[in-house]
């Protein structure tokens, strides 16, 4: 009997134990989440960052921005926009979050907690990326995502928040008008023309682009030219030739999936990107389009 009790309790303390660890396992990874960590830096700064009932918290991260060797807590807040018109809270538990309204960038200065915020005058979609990104020549914050086509390239200049996009482009910041037309006898294969419209910003290019899809069911049957003909789509911010300074590239694409429930096929083909230099003045610079298979 004794024995008995012994395997029992021995039974008992490893699960208790393997609870523990489990629950000390989420909460770990939890704490050095994205959610996580915007949460602890919020709390680290928040009598220096006052939100209103509507605005929220989207992301924060932390980095040296002004270069003083302190971090500096940079962070975006934007309003929900949820697909039932009820703000309360219990309607947003039982809603799909579909966007960041009125996006802004928050930066506190790690050191004097002065705040600087940038109001974008943007919503982006709820998978939005926050980033610090460093090169030889500037601090960047880089705001996007996926499909809103809308971009924020912020560097801290005269100790303002500058946005390099807005600052170059006065106008609407656009790609070209994208024309496609599916070869009649292979509808694998596309002819792409692209139309600068005279935007002062883009180069115009008068040759037609072929492509041609290896997967033959990437054809006019299943997918459609974007309706969004000229609107970048997303957008990325890479060193593409390694000169050890950054190219915002503005991404395009070409096809959509016609039914959005068929998982097995990719839900867009073929792009168009669009290369920036960001000259010494911080201006954006054309510098190249390719029309490739994606």
């Amino acid at each position: 009997m004794k024995m008995k009790k012994k395997i029992l309790l021995t039974i008992i303390v490893v699960v208790v134990l393997g609870a523990i660890g489990t629950v000390m396992y989420f909460v770990e990874s939890y704490n050095n989440s994205e959610a996580g960590l915007t949460k602890k830096y919020y709390s680290e700064i928040k009598d220096n960052l006052p939100l209103d009932e509507k605005r929220t918290l989207i992301k924060m991260i932390k980095s040296d921005y002004n270069s003083d060797k302190v971090d500096d807590y940079i962070g975006i807040t934007g309003i929900e926009k949820h697909n039932k018109e009820d703000n309360s809270i219990t309607s947003k538990a039982n809603s799909t979050l579909e966007l960041y309204q009125d996006v802004e960038v928050v930066y506190v200065d790690g050191k004097s907690k002065e705040l600087k915020t940038y109001v974008s005058e943007m919503s982006f979609y709820p998978e939005v990326k926050l980033e610090a990104k460093n090169d030889d020549k500037n601090k960047y914050i880089f705001v996007s995502d996926e499909s809103s086509g809308n971009v924020v390239l912020l560097i801290l200049k005269d100790n303002n928040l500058v946005n390099i996009v807005k600052d170059s482009i006065q106008s609407d910041f656009n790609g070209y008008t994208i024309n496609v037309a599916f070869d009649a006898e292979n509808s694998s294969k596309i002819k792409v023309k692209l139309d600068n419209y005279a935007r002062s910003y883009l180069t115009a290019i008068n040759d037609e682009t072929a492509l041609e899809f290896e997967d033959k069911n990437i054809n006019k049957d299943n997918y459609r030219a974007t309706y969004l003909a000229n609107k970048f789509c997303s957008y990325k911010l890479e060193d593409i030739d390694n000169d050890k300074k950054f190219e915002l590239i503005g991404v395009q694409n070409i096809l959509y999936l016609i039914d959005n429930n068929n998982k097995d096929l990719a839900k867009t083909a073929g792009v168009v990107d669009t290369t920036f230099k960001i000259d010494d003045n911080n201006k954006l610079v054309y510098n190249k389009t390719e029309v490739k298979v994606k």
